[in-house]
């Protein structure tokens, strides 16, 4: 005789299988196969967490406050069970390429194949990360595939959470001219891409704050709604090799700024440990808010800038976030801090956890900057 819960499951896999025809649910990986169904949490605030690759890292993340987890990289089913346990949802990326954007018939497949994927699989929904330059003439063809998306995932999980990842503002920032307005229709909300706005002759911030405000303020006045948008900063930075360094620091990048190798990224866990083997600590930047220092190459000679955020300066972009009423904040990516058993980088991976209470907890005053 089937148990209550036994009944509750069948009925469901019976459900969905219906939505989707001839697509199996998958067995469910968990001991608990509870947690193999969606999770039904409703709109909230949203820690959204970006992670690549297949570490298991993920176990010593602070989960104290995600709420998505979207992954670029191999599925991982111990992840899916563990952030379910958690009321935590699990989400796909996914891109399409722009050359068949106004072919139906390749759209309507490529959203099929995310679907099945997304019901086999037990996922929560997708983040689209379409970042192909776009004329004003192709935009509605991505609102099309953004609805067949959304539709299809809809109709198998009608919890399902559809995301879509923008550069920093709206418009035509960086030759992507889409229909933000429409594409926030069928979205729960936007992921705000907040870095990589460097300057290709000069080396600043990764993330400037006056950008970031902008950015957010160009989608409100498209007319979407704070409550639609997750603003992501930076967990890395950048090395900036300068052809010159002038007064008060500035790196001119004069002449390089097309040389792939001028600059390069680095994760947060990559810079502290530069700054401890160089023994110096960053300089605090008001302009941009963000942090940099100097240093030079023994291996060519060459004067180095790196540009990064740390605890200090993402605290002023999570404010910023919860003083605009934004719906969550998010970070490219996780991986980028050491989760080692080393004290000292457990310490400084903690203060980075922690820097995202800011937004998260109610009690600290959205006056504060």
């Amino acid at each position: 005789m089937l148990c209550h819960r036994q009944l509750v499951l069948l009925l469901a896999c019976w459900f969905f299988q219906g939505l989707l025809g001839d697509v199996q649910l998958g067995n469910c990986p968990c001991k608990d196969p509870s947690l193999c169904q969606p999770v039904q949490a409703p709109p909230r605030k949203e820690l959204f967490v970006f992670r690549t690759g297949d570490k298991d890292d993920w176990k010593l993340y602070d989960w104290t406050y995600i709420t998505t987890v979207a992954v670029f990289g191999p599925y991982v089913p111990e992840l899916m069970c563990f952030a379910h346990s958690k009321g935590v949802r699990y989400v796909m990326t996914g891109d399409y390429p722009a050359n068949k954007l106004s072919n139906a018939t390749a759209r309507s497949a490529w959203v099929k194949q995310q679907a099945d994927t997304a019901l086999s699989q037990h996922l929560d929904g997708i983040n689209i990360d379409f970042e192909a330059t776009l004329s004003e003439s192709d935009a509605p063809n991505l609102v099309a595939l953004v609805n067949e998306t959304a539709k299809a995932f809809r109709q198998a999980n009608p919890y399902a959470q559809i995301s879509f990842d923008t550069p920093f503002a709206a418009g035509c920032t960086w030759g992507r001219c889409y229909d933000y307005k429409n594409l926030s229709e069928s979205c729960d909300f936007f992921v705000i891409m907040d870095y990589d706005m460097s300057d290709p002759y000069m080396a600043i911030s990764n993330d400037p704050i006056q950008r970031i405000k902008i950015g957010v303020e160009s989608f409100q006045a498209d007319g979407i709604p704070a409550s639609k948008l997750i603003t992501a900063f930076p967990w890395y930075g950048y090395d900036y090799e300068c052809t010159h360094v002038y007064k008060d620091s500035i790196c001119s990048r004069v002449g390089q700024q097309y040389n792939a190798q001028s600059s390069r990224q680095l994760c947060y866990n990559i810079i502290t440990q530069m700054l401890k083997n160089l023994s110096i600590v960053g300089t605090l930047n008001s302009t941009f808010v963000s942090k940099f220092f100097d240093y030079t190459d023994k291996g060519t000679g060459k004067p180095h800038q790196v540009w990064y955020d740390d605890p200090e300066t993402l605290v002023v972009r999570y404010l910023y976030a919860k003083n605009a009423d934004l719906r969550g904040v998010s970070m490219w990516q996780a991986e980028c801090l050491d989760y080692g058993p080393d004290p000292e980088t457990k310490r400084l991976t903690k203060a980075m956890w922690d820097a995202i209470d800011k937004f998260m907890q109610p009690q600290y005053d959205k006056k504060e900057t």
